[in-house]
């Protein structure tokens, strides 16, 4: 098994998406991350520092292959404006 996860950043900060069905996958819930994580009704977006780590040890764990795909944008990122976890 092969999942792609998106890494959105922009001038300061990035985070690693987790839909909800990767998130059941891994056995994580909202309740796995900190309060600098986002979440919307597909995910969580698991910020860089710390968690992301939980996705891809969680991922590792269950040796489950992943690759990124880079989303950048020069202005302040939509995910701040998400719900924290």
């Amino acid at each position: 098994m092969n999942i792609e996860l998106t890494y959105h950043q922009d001038l300061s900060h990035g985070w690693i998406f987790a839909d909800n069905a990767t998130l059941a996958e891994l056995g994580l819930n909202r309740g796995s991350f900190s309060r600098y994580s986002y979440q919307d009704a597909a995910g969580v977006y698991a910020e860089e520092d710390c968690d992301a780590g939980v996705v891809i040890k969680a991922m590792k764990a269950k040796e489950i292959n992943f690759t990124f795909k880079e989303v950048y944008q020069i202005q302040e990122h939509w995910i701040r404006n998400l719900d924290g976890c």
